[in-house]
């Protein structure tokens, strides 16, 4: 059966009941819900006020409100007529009420399908709206032939809500004590208000259709889906004027006033017989006035949203003309919204404003109708939306599109700093959600038509080539702007947040300016920019299909920083964005750039408030093309500054508690230092700053955790700022503090061998790669030049590139940070002779050259030519390690003709001029000294398919040989050179000075850390003006002079080399192992015309082995002697050829000198005989001694002489002859001039023969 709407007011006696949505329990339990809203109504009613009518408060539970609030009581009045019985004040918010009184009749209007409330209009409104506090809120239900009237529609757009025609005075209800009208965003401790309209621009008045639903008072009840199809519960949809129907008026005639007087005149004669009917003279007719439809002028609200070029945006509403009796579907309107907390306030219970609903034309102030036009999406020029200015005349235009009820709470703003004892406080979320609500919009595009979203980096638009060639002003080629477009999704479902800012103030907005524009760019315009890119999936589809196709056409785009973007000019696909560029090793210009970025690479490039922080890979592409995939996307990440080598490795080596490779751009406004505490103010979080592999239940704290790294890794580079390196660091600080500075920053770049300039490869040698990072580098600016023929635009030199390396051993920063002299060694654990540790490696870079270079290198030595190092001594200081530090620095060789060039030509220099004495586990060498060491890398050789680095560590320094002394503690100093024998260690260090002493260092450039040394003293050079000889020495007493340094291995003997052994009155014992010796020359003067007159010299080597340590009590020394003219090792020389003189035993002795003051060095060759044709020996039957001595004075002359022994002499002992010979008056040594000389001379004994030579 089905009852009419008039039967079911006039001849049925139920009850109505509206609810927006059908309660689920009329599904699940239609009894218990007629027995909860019976229970509800009878109390309301009574024997003669017996019908209601409710609106449900909520259906899913049912839950009934306060009848006053939700429903009223209606009776007969006897004559037929129901009227009122109990007022109705529906709470639309907390301060605004929509009533109906009692007294107003009720009717049924069936054609229309509503149940109608009218009164005849009196001094008192009976249907109204009314705002607590205030008496006049501008809103008056209007009368219709002397009454207030209002329905309620059964179905349709508005069904069950009430319907009226209003008006509305802005003045009123938009002045200081009305209602606000905009969009209101809440925050965690604020309220931020966006006006919609200038008030004082609106018209006077308003025509508005008004809906009111109790049971959904703020459009929060009817569902997304009713809302996107246009639906609007409660507010008020603002009228255009009707088309009317009005008579034409046609232009005057000057003569129809007497045409019109004339007619007069003739009728009143005919009628008075005066003038016969057939006299009357024919006057022209006037027409009848024509009827003509005309449309009044649009109303056009001046709104505060603006386009980049300031002009006003005007919103014209649509959809609802005046006497309208319905509200269509997304008809241009004001809904009502509450600014209250959804979760905790009931609709109706909070606070309300007045939003923007449905559609609206867009006119610009001062441009034309149908003109393209853009509409800034927020406080930034770079970001904006495209569309056609409204067309009165036309049905097909743009429109702008409001739905009420979205997200308008900030959780997580105002940003808080993520840290680590809040392990969610850096969470990833929502950056708006429906605690509190307002409206979003979009743009519907006309038929035919196209809106666009236009987002380009803040600061960082494109530039193209005109697309027709342009005159050139002057030299220069005037670019255009390009911005990059993404056609709209279109569908109300495709709304997101937009607010305008014209009528923003501090004061109207509720918040200073900072916040402000941290809200419109981090939380307004990051979360319209998230939907419209991901609403946009067959623009991303058309680009993706753009990128496969080999023949598309491109378009070469730059910005003021001169990054270059290769962009398809159909779909705006990027084909390539070059970032920056560097010249290589080989003098090569190489991009910085992203080839076939993806999409999601693509969307953030189109961020107007790019923030991005990276350390998740997957979507930048390998550093290598991929061969298996066509166009995949390749990130070509290698730049070189000053053939420095550093590349972006996004993420390598990362860790969710230690990160490593962090690249950041910059293109938006705040500081870096201000946007890394939180990442909900960074760019796509969710895509590019989570390392692959964290579960979702750890994404907070790894987010947190990058956060804190990041806040922890400039907090550390601002207090290095301030301290030793202060110089390094300042640079980065003016970065990260520089709210104006753009472009791209990789923090703890890993580093490798190769970083390295091929100068310093050698240093690899002593690098931790574990910890070998680039603290940054990046880049702001590239200069371009634009080919005005074909648009192409290309690079050119390098870009303005800058970074730092800062490199410290662990253990070294340690010794720095607790004041040690930085030319201290550290300890390190070796496992040869030698090892090389780079202590600290600092390079800054700017502007693509290096400006500042400190380094610190180490050479350990724990052995020296055999003898194991004791203790070290730097500068007269005892070190902790045995090692010698190097101080590393640059030396610019540039001149004016490469300063743009990449490599600058300058050369690093290590060295140290510092003494450094290394004492000695040995009984002969106590110390060596290195009084200046240089390290230079040699370069590379292949052996066996290896690359082999070389490099060498240069050393002047000196030897400090022990002073020797016999069983009898007589002085025999062998060695000659060094300190006295009671010098403390602190000051050894004096002796033998030498130069070029060779420690060479190699390794494989694969395994850079598997070095090996090779001490190579081969090429040694003395410097004698730099040695100290000891006053009592062999060198000084003798007459020696300095020859060569001899490197022997074990299997070889001083006889290898030439020399006979010489005995002495020291316990010595022979060389084992490797050994070393000193070899000098000793001249014997001349032996006359016997031989040649090339001089009669010998050589002396003292030679020792590292095999007896300090504590022995044998010393492992040999003496040697070659003879002159001998063969080596030969014990007999030869005089013309004919002669030779043999020689038994060498002995080297150390006297007294007889009956005066000094001692003197001699040098005793027994058993001396000529041989003729080496037949016989002459004398046969006797011994000849020859005698070599320097002068006691130390003049550094020698002389000698010989003793003849007849075999018919007494025996007399070698020692006592010896003595005997010496001792004898004769024999006394005079002084002997300081030349190399020989005197001539002879000795008599009593039992010996003259022998002279001369």
């Amino acid at each position: 059966m089905t009852i009419s709407l008039e039967d079911s007011l006039n001849t049925q006696s139920g009850y109505y009941l509206f609810a927006v949505n059908r309660p689920p329990v009329l599904d699940s339990n239609p009894q218990q819900f007629s027995e909860q809203a019976l229970d509800y109504i009878c109390p309301n009613t009574s024997r003669n006020i017996n019908r209601v009518l409710v609106w449900l408060q909520d259906v899913s539970p049912v839950k009934f409100g306060d009848f006053g609030a939700f429903g009223f009581s209606f009776g007969s009045d006897g004559s037929g007529n129901w009227l009122l019985r109990s007022n109705l004040n529906v709470k639309l918010g907390q301060d605004l009420t929509f009533f109906v009184l009692l007294g107003v009749t009720l009717f049924v209007d069936g054609e229309a399908g509503q149940l109608v409330l009218s009164i005849n209009q009196t001094t008192t409104d009976f249907i109204g709206f009314k705002k607590e506090g205030i008496s006049n809120l501008g809103i008056s239900v209007k009368s219709n032939n002397n009454s207030q009237r209002a329905w309620i529609p059964v179905s349709g757009n508005n069904g069950a809500c009430f319907v009226c025609s209003a008006e509305l005075t802005p003045s009123d209800t938009f002045g200081a004590t009305g209602l606000d009208q905009g969009f209101k965003y809440i925050a965690k401790n604020s309220n931020i208000y966006y006006p919609s309209f200038k008030t004082t621009a609106l018209p006077q008045t308003l025509n508005c259709l008004s809906t009111v639903d109790p049971s959904d008072p703020v459009n929060t009840r009817l569902g997304s889906e009713n809302l996107q199809q246009g639906y609007l519960r409660t507010g008020f949809g603002i009228a255009q004027p009707s088309t009317t129907t009005n008579p034409e008026i046609p232009e005057p005639d000057p003569l129809s006033g007497w045409k019109a007087l004339l007619q007069m005149i003739l009728n009143c004669l005919r009628k008075l017989n005066i003038l016969p009917s057939s006299q009357a003279p024919e006057l022209p007719t006037l027409s009848p006035i024509p009827e003509v439809e005309t449309t009044p002028e649009k109303i056009a609200l001046n709104s505060y949203f603006r386009t980049p070029g300031g002009n006003v945006i005007s919103l014209v509403p649509l959809g609802t003309e005046e006497n309208a009796t319905s509200l269509s579907l997304m008809a241009g309107a004001l809904a009502l919204a509450s600014d209250s907390d959804t979760s905790t306030t009931e609709p109706g219970q909070g606070t309300v404003y007045f939003t923007l609903a449905g559609q609206f034309g867009l006119e610009v102030e001062g441009i034309d109708a149908g003109t393209s036009q853009a509409l800034l999406g927020g406080l930034f020029g770079s970001e904006r939306l495209t569309f056609i200015t409204y067309d009165a005349t036309s049905n097909n235009n743009d429109r702008i599109f409001f739905l009420p009820s979205q997200a308008a709470y900030a959780p997580v703003f105002p940003f808080t700093t993520a840290n680590l004892q809040s392990p969610d406080s850096g969470g990833v979320k929502s950056r708006l959600d429906s605690t509190y609500l307002t409206a979003w919009a979009t743009l519907f595009a006309a038929q035919g038509n196209q809106v666009e979203y236009r987002a380009e980096p803040e600061g960082s638009p494109l530039y193209a080539a005109p697309s027709v060639t342009a005159p050139l002003n002057g030299d220069t080629l005037i670019l255009n702007s390009v911005p990059p477009k993404m056609a709209l999704a279109q569908g109300a479902q495709n709304t997101f947040p937009l607010v305008p800012y014209g009528g923003v103030s501090e004061a109207i907005s509720g918040v200073d300016g900072t916040t402000l524009t941290q809200f419109a760019s981090q939380i307004i315009g990051a979360t319209r920019k998230t939907l419209i890119s991901a609403q946009a999936q067959q623009v991303w589809q058309q680009r993706a299909a753009a990128q496969l196709q080999e023949d598309a056409q491109k378009t070469y785009s730059t910005t003021p920083q001169g990054l270059i973007a290769q962009i398809d000019s159909n779909s705006g696909a990027y084909f390539n964005v070059q970032l920056a560029q560097s010249t290589n090793r080989q003098e090569q210009l190489t991009p910085f750039a992203f080839v076939q970025p993806s999409q999601q690479v693509q969307d953030a490039l189109q961020t107007n408030q790019l923030f991005l922080v990276a350390v998740n890979d997957e979507y930048f592409g390998t550093n290598q093309q991929n061969l298996d995939a066509l166009n995949a996307p390749t990130f070509e990440n290698v730049l070189y500054i000053t053939e420095w080598e550093m590349a972006a490795q996004i993420g390598k080596g990362a860790t969710t508690t230690s990160y490593r490779n962090v690249m950041i751009f910059k293109f938006c406004e705040g500081t870096i230092q201000d946007r890394v505490t939180n990442p909900n103010r960074w760019t796509n979080p969710q895509d590019f700053s989570l390392l692959a592999g964290v579960s979702a239940s750890a994404e907070s704290l790894a987010y947190t955790g990058l956060s804190q790294w990041l806040q922890d890794y400039i907090t550390t580079a601002q207090q290095r700022a301030v301290g030793d390196s202060g110089e390094f660091y300042q640079n980065f600080m003016s970065i990260v503090t520089d709210p104006l500075w753009t472009g791209v920053l990789v923090l703890e770049a890993e580093l490798s061998a190769d970083t390295l300039p091929p100068q310093i490869q050698g240093l690899a040698a002593g690098i931790d790669f574990s910890n070998f990072v680039a603290h940054h580098f990046g880049f702001t600016v590239s200069r371009v030049s634009v080919d005005a023929t074909t648009g192409i635009i290309s690079m050119q030199d390098n870009s303005s590139l800058f970074g730092l390396i800062d490199y410290e051993d662990g253990a070294y920063a340690a010794n720095l940070q607790a004041g040690v002299d930085p030319n201290t060694p550290i300890p390190v654990q070796t496992s040869d002779d030698f090892d090389f540790t780079v202590l600290q490696l600092q390079s800054l870079f700017e502007n693509a050259n290096l400006v500042d270079f400190k380094s610190r290198i180490q050479l350990t030595v724990d052995r020296l030519f055999g003898s194991e190092v004791v203790q070290t001594y730097n500068n007269g200081v005892l070190a902790p390690a045995n090692g010698v530090v190097l101080v590393g620095s640059y030396v610019e060789q540039n001149s004016a003709a490469n300063q743009n060039s990449d490599n600058s030509g300058g050369s690093y220099v290590f060295q140290q001029t510092r003494s450094t004495v290394f004492t000695l586990d040995s009984n002969v060498l106590s110390a060596i000294a290195f009084n200046r060491v240089q390290f230079n890398t040699l370069g590379s050789r292949t052996v066996d398919d290896a690359t082999i680095v070389a490099s060498r560590f240069l050393v002047w320094g000196a030897f400090d040989f022990v002073e020797l002394q016999d069983s009898q503690e007589e002085l025999l100093d062998l060695l000659s050179f060094g300190s006295p024998a009671t010098t403390e260690p602190v000051n050894l260090g004096k002796g033998l000075a030498f130069s070029n002493l060779v420690i060479n260092m190699s390794f494989p450039q694969v395994t850079p850390n598997a070095k090996s040394f090779d001490l190579d003293p081969n090429n040694l050079a003395y410097d004698l003006n730099s040695s100290s000889p000891r006053d009592k020495s062999l060198f000084k007493g003798f007459g020696l002079q300095l020859k060569s340094f001899i490197n022997a291995s074990a299997e070889q003997t001083p006889a290898d080399y030439g020399f006979l052994p010489v005995t002495s009155s020291l316990k010595l014992q022979s060389l084992e192992e490797s050994w070393f010796g000193v070899v000098y020359n000793v001249t014997l003067g001349g032996p006359g015309a016997l031989v040649s007159a090339a001089g009669f010299s010998s050589s002396l080597l003292v030679a020792w082995s590292p095999s007896t340590d300090a504590q022995a009590t044998d010393r492992a020394v040999f003496l040697g002697l070659s003879l002159p003219g001998a063969a080596p090792g030969a014990q007999l020389f030869s005089l013309q050829g004919v002669f030779k003189v043999a020689v038994g035993s060498i002995a080297l002795l150390r006297q007294a000198v007889p009956n005066g003051n000094g001692d003197f060095y001699c040098l005793r060759l027994d058993d001396v005989g000529l041989k003729i044709l080496g037949i016989t020996k002459l004398p046969p039957d006797a011994t000849i001694q020859f005698f070599l001595f320097g002068d006691p004075n130390n003049t550094g002359s020698l002389g000698w002489y010989a003793a003849y022994k007849s075999s018919d002499s007494d025996s007399i002992p070698e020692s006592a002859t010896t003595n005997q010979a010496l001792t004898l008056e004769p024999v006394v040594p005079p002084p002997l001039p300081a030349s190399d000389s020989v005197p001539e001379f002879a000795l008599q004994s009593p039992q010996q023969e003259e022998v002279g030579l001369s």
